[in-house]
């Protein structure tokens, strides 16, 4: 949803995406140990593969998940100096996350975002560098959404510039030989995020550093195969499965104390959210503290169930059993202009093909789940008018 809102705010195509993830199959062909070796990507292909979850992943967009661990050793410059192969310098690190990052889902402040922005200037800072400086980009994400965000959020590109530079050509960095060349881990290996152009479970940048007789450094047994996104094999949360708006056999949410006037309030028909006693602010989700006074003063307040879209997303690939051979199916971030807009997340009632519009109005329609045990009242959205 983060990509969307981003994608829509600055009018970003989606050939840029794909541009990444050609790059990634591009540079995979370069490296005989990468898990692509042999099986490039082309266009026609990547527009030809299945949808996982619009608006921006195709299959080839989407992490391929395998298990392993990397190490990076680092020692003092001045023993460095005394090893026997040349040194690589570490001029910068940072790590941690923007302002109020950590928010409750989908409500931080700067939404459409990989939250890089405080952690880049850190580390530009320390390095004493900037952008303009850097030849050779490893750009670690998950999908190629995050991949753009971070270039984005790094100082390489300009927001207004992703459509004219994200292109193959421009990403293939053999063909680039000015001081902007922009390369990201490709498909060869993961850590838990998208394939890497290295050797499998070793960190690819570690093909850079070659032992005597041109071999690559810390070489790596390949533990697990590359996998393909797939299916929770059992749901993660218990309750009685029931649904209507979805398929029968999903798990009922689960009502616990800072949440139950909610529910209370969905059973009654009615939109309720929590309101801080002390500096009068709505906020979602539900927490014990407040997020901007950080009174523990909290109380619940019926708001009215209306609101607009601020994103959404549409899953093709089932997350859980009950889902199989189901969808797809439309998900909504919903702004709440009369809660201080807050957002919630839930499903929009319309056809699977339904084109979705950000800004479009919508109201709550509640979904009563009587035969359930305990019972319990889902908020869906509709189009209003």
């Amino acid at each position: 949803m983060k990509i969307t809102r981003f994608m829509t705010d600055h009018g970003i195509r989606h050939e840029a995406l794909r541009a990444i993830a050609l790059a990634s199959y591009h540079h995979a062909q370069t490296n005989p140990r990468a898990v692509m070796y042999g099986r490039p990507l082309t266009k026609e292909k990547y527009d030809a593969s299945r949808w996982i979850i619009e608006p921006f992943h195709r299959l080839f967009d989407c992490c391929q998940e395998n298990d392993g661990a990397g190490a990076v050793l680092v020692v003092p410059a001045d023993r460095a100096r005394d090893l026997p192969h040349r040194p690589v310098y570490l001029l910068g690190a940072a790590q941690g996350g923007h302002h109020r990052s950590a928010a409750p889902v989908h409500n931080a402040p700067d939404y459409a975002s990989a939250h890089f922005k405080t952690v880049a200037r850190n580390m530009w800072e320390m390095a004493k560098l900037g952008p303009k400086d850097v030849d050779v980009v490893q750009a670690y994400e998950n999908f190629t959404g995050g991949v753009l965000l971070s270039l984005v959020e790094h100082g390489f590109i300009d927001p207004a510039t992703v459509n004219e530079f994200l292109t193959l050509e421009n990403l293939e960095i053999q063909q680039r030989k000015d001081a902007h060349e922009y390369q990201r881990r490709q498909p060869g290996r993961v850590l838990h995020a998208r394939a890497g152009n290295g050797e499998r479970e070793c960190p690819p940048a570690a093909r850079h550093r070659r032992q005597p007789g041109g071999e690559p450094a810390g070489r790596c047994r390949p533990w697990r195969p590359h996998g393909d996104a797939g299916q929770q094999p059992r749901p993660r949360h218990g309750g009685h499965p029931v649904s209507t708006a979805l398929p029968a056999g999903l798990p009922a949410p689960g009502i616990e104390p800072l949440t139950a006037p909610y529910w209370d309030g969905t059973r009654a028909g009615k939109l309720v959210v929590q309101r801080c006693r002390g500096c009068h602010k709505h906020q979602w989700g539900p927490e014990w503290v407040c997020h901007r006074c950080h009174s523990f003063d909290l109380g619940w307040e019926e708001v009215a169930p209306r609101g607009r879209i601020w994103s959404w997303q549409r899953p093709h690939h089932p997350v859980h059993p009950a889902l199989n051979g189901y969808g797809p199916y439309t998900i909504v971030l919903v702004e709440l202009p009369d809660a201080d807009n807050i957002r919630m997340v839930g499903n929009l009632l319309c056809p699977p093909d339904a084109p979705v519009t950000i800004g479009a109005a919508v109201e709550a329609v509640f979904e009563p789940h009587d035969a359930a045990t305990p019972p319990y009242t889902l908020v869906q959205w509709r189009v209003a008018g």
